[in-house]
This record gives C-alpha cells, structure tokens and sequence, in this order.
C-alpha cells in the first residue's frame, strides 16, 4: 500500500497528470481509511504514541479554538483540478425550527365506530355456524341459524292477521255495497215511485234484509190507502157509517208512521253496520301491523316478510338467520353448535379492520407535547415493521387525568389498507410539541464520525477545507442539530465530506510513517 501511495505521489508532482490521477488518489486514500477504521495495526510510533492518538489529537476539540498549533494537520487542501472529481457541495449553517418531540408507547386497538358486537334477539337453540374467527364477511352475510319457538309464533300469528284483515276487508267492501244499494232504495222510495219500476232497478244489487222490510212496508202501506179510499167513498154515499172512515183513515195513518219509521231506523242500521265494519278492519290492519313490527324487531327485512310462507315452510317455522350488521372480519365468536342462547346472549364480533385506533396514555409531564394535538397528525412505528413509519390522525384527547394511571388518554385514527397493523400490537409515537424552537442545522451528509468524534469540513477557501468537531443533538435521516462547534454562516460540505475526511487520514497517516521512518 505505501508503495502505491509514493508512486500516486510521483506521478502527480507532473500538474497536468494530477486531475487525470486525482481518482486513483482517492481510491488510495479511501483504501487507507478503511484500514484505519478497521483498526488494522499501524507499524511506529511517534514520540511515543499510537498514530490513532496522533491522529485524533490533531483534531479542536468541541468548544475550543480551532486555530491551534496543530491546525495545519486539519486542513485538507486541493487542487483546482481535482475538485470536480470530489463532487463537493456545499451549504451555509443556518437556524431551523425544530419542533420538541417526545416519544410514548402506545397500542393499536379495533376502530370502535367500525365495530359490531352481535347478540342473539330471540332465545333459541344454535343449529347451524356459518363463519369462523378471522373470515371475512359483507354486510347481511348469514352468520348463523338459530331454531326459534318465539319465531315459529310470530310468523304464526303474522299469517292468522293477514287471514283476518282479508275477511275484515271482504266484510266491508260488503256492508259498503249494501249501504250504497239501501240508500239509493230510499232514495227512490221517498220519490214515491212505482213498485214494479223500483222493483226492475234494483233487481241483482245487494241489499241484504232491508230490501225485504221495505217492500213491505210500502205495499202494507198502499193496502191501508186502499182500504181507507174504499171505506171514505162508501161513507160519502152513506153505505157505511162515519165511525168505519175513521178507523180506516187511523189505520192508513199508523201504516204511513210505521213506514217512516222504518226507513229511519233502517238508514240508521246501515250507517251503523258500515262504521262497525270500517272499525273491525282498522283492528285488524292494527293487529297485522303489530305482528309485522315484531318480526321488524326479530331482525327480518320486508322483502322476507312480505314473502312469508309459515304454512309452507312446515318444521322449518323456527329457523330464525342472524346475519352480519356490517362488513368486515369476524373477530370473536361466543356460541358452538347445539347451544342454547337467551335474547341479548353475545354470538359474535365483527371489526372492519381498514382502520384501527392508536391510544397512548399521556403522562402529566408530557401534557405540553399534546395540547391542541387535536387534528393534526402523529408518527408511530411498531416492533412489526421497525423501518416503517405509520401515521394517524389524532381525534381526541382526554379532557381528565386518571386517578389510576395519572395520564390523560390520546385517540387517532390510523387508516390500515394493508392490514399490516394488528389491534394488540404496541407502537412507539413521536408527539411533537406546537412551541417549535430554531436550532442550528447541518444536513444529516455533512456529519462525518471517527474514532467517537463526530465532525463536519468548514470551506475556508475554494481548494481548502478545515475539519471541525462539533456536538450533535437530536437527529433525523436528513438533518443533524448541532448544539456546539459551529456559528451561523458558516459554510460546509454537504456532499463529498467523505472523500474529504478520506483524504485528510490518508495524508495524515503518510505523514506519521514518513517521522517514524526518520525522513523529511
């Protein structure tokens, strides 16, 4: 390697060779590097010391002038010509916000509006599973059937109401046509019609009974106008006495009362059989809409009501199906076959798991990370996918400190497509806090590390840069706080720092064995 190193040396003394050479020579330097972080032994020493404490004594320690003097064994310097092979970028230092973040443990949990607890509505016996923990299931998928006596009755007695509003409505279409008919025939009575005429009209429209009251009413009315217009012209000829006019004129009145008498009460009659009949239908629609409402409450949809066969469906008039009230994946389940089960009984769970819940319980000290954390979002990761970053959106925050835990309780929700996360994992959220403070920044390329000391190459000149030693604080992949070593303003490599610092041990290792060998 040292032979390599004298002959890259050589041929750069030549100006127009060294741009040409100026890739060997970090390649060389690179080599060196390695060998140096890979605490290979160095042969020599100088003035007694190791070349590795040689090489970090040459360094400014964090908050030191950095103009000492050994600062010359800092400074890499470089030809015009070599610089486009460094590929160097540079940056000025400058101040950053840099939000307070602290970090909690938290949990993933089942999302609780995309959660369903099913419970049996009807006592019954288990005879059928349909589905099984961790299947998924679309709303109103069958779950499971149950064998109901509390069905097979209501869908008994649904089927009788409907019997029954049929007749009720067959009994008052009925009693309408009659009232129609019957009021139309006094009608035409009180007109003082023919017989025969009224007769031949109302021939084939029901009337019921009335029809047969009427007519006799009328014609015993005619007959005692009959008797009483033969006995008066009888009495004006003096054939018969005056007393025989008179009671024939009582019985024409008495016929001609009993007549309008009966039309009243027969009018009466017909209004009151109407409204009966209108009553006992409106008790049956009510009855019937009471059986549909219980079968409502059974959980069965119209559409299955309104096709409702009990008679046909024979011993299967008790099956009763529970079906899932969302879509999801089946989570728990409580019942096993031929189980017996009360209304209210806990038969499943389902969980749409697109979405979970992250809680976190925050203590009191960390109160100012979380306040007006509401609506924003937080960054979290779990054991699971440790090179992954989650994110959820947080949607409460305890208003109350748990007089248990001394913490308040943080909810987000976090969208979960994948299903990658699982309710029950921990996950670690970072909570930044809203008073953000500007601290001083270099980019996360710029930070070079050696032997324990982290470092960043200050541009002193265009061709010359100075190693600094600095003292870092928090870190993210694209940046790096510094909180010593640095001033605003001041400019560093942000790209190429590697082959710098390459460059920098190389030069210094050459050195230390060129004293340890005894030459200039």
């Amino acid at each position: 390697m040292n032979a390599a190193i004298e002959s890259v040396r050589r041929l750069a003394s030549s100006r127009t060779a060294r741009a040409a050479l100026g890739a060997a020579l970090a390649v060389a330097a690179v080599a060196a590097v390695c060998a140096l972080i890979g605490q290979q032994p160095l042969p020599g020493e100088i003035d007694g010391k190791p070349l590795s404490k040689r090489i970090a004594s040459s360094t400014t320690p964090p908050g030191a002038n950095p103009t000492t003097d050994d600062s010359s064994s800092s400074i890499v310097q470089l030809e015009p010509e070599q610089l486009p092979g460094f590929q160097l970028r540079t940056v000025r230092v400058s101040r950053q916000e840099w939000p307070e973040t602290i970090s909690v443990t938290g949990r993933i949990e089942l999302d609780r509006n995309r959660f369903a607890r099913v419970s049996a509505l009807v006592p019954g016996a288990v005879c059928r599973l349909c589905v099984e923990i961790g299947q998924r299931v679309e709303e109103g998928d069958v779950l499971l059937h149950l064998n109901s006596r509390e069905v097979g009755r209501a869908k008994l007695q649904f089927v009788q109401d409907q019997a029954a509003l049929e007749a009720c409505e067959q009994m008052y279409q009925r009693r309408r046509t009659i009232h129609t008919n019957t009021i139309d025939l006094l009608a035409s009575l009180e007109k003082h019609q023919d017989l025969d005429a009224i007769e031949q009209q109302f021939r084939g429209r029901v009337i019921g009974n009335y029809r047969q009251q009427l007519i006799s009413a009328v014609a015993e009315m005619k007959r005692a106008r009959a008797d009483y217009d033969r006995v008066r012209t009888l009495s004006d000829t003096g054939v018969l006495a005056g007393k025989e006019g008179l009671l024939a004129k009582t019985a024409l009145e008495s016929a001609k009362a009993a007549y309008q008498a009966l039309l009243e009460q027969i009018r009466f009659d017909c209004e009151q059989e109407l409204l009966a009949a209108s009553q006992k239908r409106k008790q049956a629609e009510t009855a019937l809409a009471v059986s549909r409402s219980k079968l409502f409450l059974l959980g069965f949809a119209a559409e299955d009501i309104e096709t409702m066969n009990p008679i046909g469906e024979g011993d299967r008039v008790a099956r009763y199906v529970v079906r899932a009230p969302i879509g999801g994946t089946v989570v728990a389940r409580d019942v096993v076959l031929s189980q017996y089960v009360d209304t209210g009984s806990p038969l499943f769970a389902i969980s749409d798991l697109s979405s979970v819940w992250l809680r976190a319980d925050v203590f009191e000290k960390d109160l100012p990370h979380v306040h007006g954390l509401e609506g924003r979002t937080v960054v979290f990761r779990v054991a699971s996918f440790p090179d992954r970053e989650f994110t959820a959106r947080v949607f409460s925050v305890g208003s109350v400190v748990d007089d248990q835990t001394r913490a308040v309780r943080l909810l987000a929700l976090a969208e979960n497509p994948d299903r990658l996360l699982k309710p029950g994992m921990f996950a670690e959220i970072d909570l930044e806090s809203r008073r953000d403070r500007r601290v001083l920044v270099v980019p996360a390329s710029a930070l070079q590390h050696h032997q324990g000391a982290a470092f960043v190459f200050l541009q002193l000149a265009p061709c010359t840069f100075q190693r600094r030693d600095v003292r870092v604080g928090r870190a993210t992949p694209e940046k790096v706080e510094i909180l010593d070593g640095l001033e605003p303003g001041a400019t560093v490599v942000a790209a190429g720092a590697f082959a710098l610092k390459a460059k920098l041990l190389s030069e210094l290792m050459v050195a230390d064995r060129r004293k340890g060998a005894g030459r200039p």
